[in-house]
């Protein structure tokens, strides 16, 4: 294993990709000065517990440690344990680093509190560290790589920066642009004319589509396979169902401005169909806009019941504002015989 110093009392890295699924090498400072060594697995993104294999052990460091360093400390851990991941030249890394110590500093059991800031290892073949160490151990001491290429690289952007620009890029698409691409298809026909169409397209295909795959497409190229389990919430399975529904949405909306007709009697299943998709597609990212805050609460940096707190009086702000509408303009539908600037009848949807 690497080297390990850090200007941060508690430092971890782990085998993997991703947390989820990584075996943990986690040292801090402890009472006496020294280091605490714990090893864990994490299974989902919260508190990893101890591992039930306690391979790695503390070595003393081949190295001094800077000066800069709150801590530095080196381990050493089998290649090919009996229980746990094999590492080989290729094997993928992480870590994290936090400003605090645990509760129970002495104990390597303890709990702590959320890491401060993580991210990727790039290039790490800690396989070279082992070169005459024995008992086909990775060990730790200088470089791995016998060119002073340093083991952590922190150029990555961090895991929880992906998250808060997932989360930001949905709350436009979803928070924002469907109130009010809603507003304007529903009471303002008469208002914008050819416009309003205009708008409802530029609000819910150039907003809405664009920024929920742009964001999709982050979250599936970052985070490590499996993307869609429910073994901490729901969000991510709904997530792909409400991208799906959004992709027939679009294409359903096109199908209806299609056949329009300003000779059509009433509005047509396809167009009530558009409606109800729309509906629920929207219900839905909005009940999955929280359980994304919710998920990211459990790990993340941020102070849930505040920000949950304001995402539902947003949400009750753009309801009553749809509710008011209602009341002040009511609902428009282009059918035959209606009246618009005078005339009767018109084509108002299909030329953008």
């Amino acid at each position: 294993m690497p080297y390990l110093p850090s200007t941060q009392p508690r430092l971890a890295l782990g085998l993997g990709d991703d947390m989820v699924g990584a075996e943990i090498f986690m040292g801090w400072t402890n009472s006496t000065g020294g280091i605490t060594l714990s090893q864990r697995t994490a299974t989902a993104y919260a508190r990893p517990g101890l591992s039930p294999a306690q391979t790695a052990t503390l070595i003393p460091l081949a190295v001094s440690k800077p000066s800069w360093a709150n801590i530095a400390f080196s381990f050493r851990r089998p290649l090919t344990p009996a229980q746990g991941k094999s590492i080989t030249a290729t094997s993928p890394y992480v870590f994290a680093y936090s400003g605090t110590r645990p509760t129970a500093p002495d104990n390597p059991a303890s709990g702590f509190e959320k890491h401060d800031e993580a991210g990727h290892i790039n290039n790490l073949d800690v396989t070279k560290a082992s070169a005459g160490g024995g008992n086909g151990g990775a060990a730790a001491g200088g470089s791995t790589s016998g060119q002073g290429k340093p083991a952590i690289e922190l150029g990555d952007v961090a895991y929880t920066t992906i998250l808060k620009a997932h989360g930001a890029l949905m709350f436009i698409a979803w928070g924002i642009a469907p109130f009010l691409g809603i507003f304007i298809a529903r009471y303002l026909k008469d208002a914008l004319g050819i416009w309003w169409y205009r708008l409802h397209v530029g609000l819910m295909l150039g907003v809405t589509g664009a920024l929920t795959m742009a964001s999709f497409i982050l979250i599936l190229l970052y985070v490590a396979p499996p993307h869609f389990d429910t073994t901490d919430s729901a969000h991510r399975p709904m997530g792909l169902a409400i991208v799906i529904a959004m992709i027939i949405q679009i294409i359903l909306g096109f199908v209806c401005n299609a056949l329009w007709s300003p000779d059509r009697p009433a509005v047509p299943i396809w167009d009530k169909a558009h409606w109800w998709l729309g509906r629920l597609t929207f219900l839905l990212a909005i009940i999955n806009m929280y359980l994304g805050i919710d998920l990211y609460g459990t790990y993340g940096d941020i102070k849930k019941p505040l920000i949950a707190g304001l995402y539902w009086a947003w949400i009750a702000v753009g309801i009553l504002g749809l509710v008011a509408g209602n009341f002040i303009f009511g609902q428009r539908h282009h059918v035959k015989g209606h009246t618009e600037y005078g005339v009767v009848s018109g084509r108002t949807s299909a030329t953008i």
